[in-house]
């Protein structure tokens, strides 16, 4: 009788939006079992796939993987470790499947191969790779399950710059996120993303005063240290709604003071920004299956012109 080892299967992720799943299967020659779903693996007593990071190709627009198949034990001759990769859909289609994917080995009869992905395809592809020593056999199902590699921010009210996103005072500015592939194809499952407006650093306050005759200007020093998260609601007013955001500038930081007096001709300025310790206020998106994530930092520039006005009427 001949002897089959069988192997739990394997998940791998192709490019972040394959999804290669590796049954694993040491069979004899000619003879293949199909593995479990699992995501551990284990060793065989003949050949096994591993899988690489993620190749991702952004100018010429494709997704690459390596896989690399060890052959059992590995105390025999290399002469006797070569392989022969081979790909195929896994049901019957007209779809020429070197449109969608490729396999190309390093040399001929070499355990590495690199899987490329050219476009979004639907059936699942099986990769096989067979000894030419005893032909056993270990395979991995590809599938395309449309993972994002990247977010992209788009806005058509602010500037966005560097992943700076910048902004007036006191207008509402609105900021959209959209998960993206080289591939063009994200799947439904990946659409989703988790949008939220955070600050970081803190600010030290203290009380300030203008002479308006003389000019003169002094401080109490008398500070006190706050988190740049306890000021966020007066600074901005954010709204979140599904993959988008709007913000408003309330107040610009810098000139930032909580209430003031006049006495006489002093000007007091009750809890005035005196300093700024490593204060950033920005918005992250994240889509959370696969944790590709996007910060935008936010820069109220109050110089820029927001609004106009004009008495509605004059009379003589």
């Amino acid at each position: 009788m001949k002897k089959i080892t069988k192997l739990t299967s394997l998940i791998l992720t192709f490019a972040l939006c394959l999804g290669l799943t590796s049954s694993l299967t040491a069979c004899a020659p000619e003879e293949t079992l199909n593995g479990s779903l699992n995501t551990e693996i284990a060793d065989s007593e003949r050949v096994k796939l591993m899988s690489s990071d993620v190749v991702v190709n952004s100018e010429e627009g494709y997704l690459e993987q390596t896989l690399t198949a060890t052959v059992y034990p590995t105390s025999v001759p290399e002469s006797q470790k070569l392989v022969d990769w081979n790909i195929v859909w896994s049901s019957n289609t007209t779809e020429q499947i070197s449109d969608y994917l490729t396999i190309t080995p390093e040399s001929d009869g070499s355990n590495v191969c690199v899987v490329r992905c050219i476009k979004a395809f639907e059936i699942p592809a099986i990769i096989t790779v067979k000894t030419r020593v005893g032909g056993y056999i270990a395979d991995c199902v590809v599938t395309y399950v449309g993972k994002p590699t990247k977010i992209i921010p788009s806005s058509a009210d602010g500037n966005i710059s560097d992943s700076i996103f910048t902004i007036g005072l006191n207008q509402v500015y609105n900021l959209n996120f959209e998960a993206y592939n080289e591939l063009n194809s994200v799947g439904d499952n990946y659409k989703n993303l988790i949008v939220e407006f955070n600050c970081i650093g803190t600010i030290e306050l203290d009380t300030y005063q203008v002479n308006l005759d003389s000019g003169e200007k002094t401080w109490w020093e008398q500070p006190k240290t706050v988190n740049a998260s306890d000021l966020l609601s007066e600074l901005f007013t954010v709204n979140i709604s599904g993959n988008s955001i709007s913000i408003t500038a309330n107040k610009d930081l810098n000139n930032y003071y909580e209430s003031s007096s006049l006495s006489g001709r002093i000007r007091t300025y009750f809890n005035k920004v005196k300093s700024l310790d490593n204060v950033s206020f920005y918005i992250t998106a994240i889509e959370p299956n696969t944790y590709v994530e996007r910060l935008i930092t936010i820069n109220v520039d109050s110089t820029i012109i927001t609004d106009v006005q004009l008495l509605s009427s004059l009379e003589f």
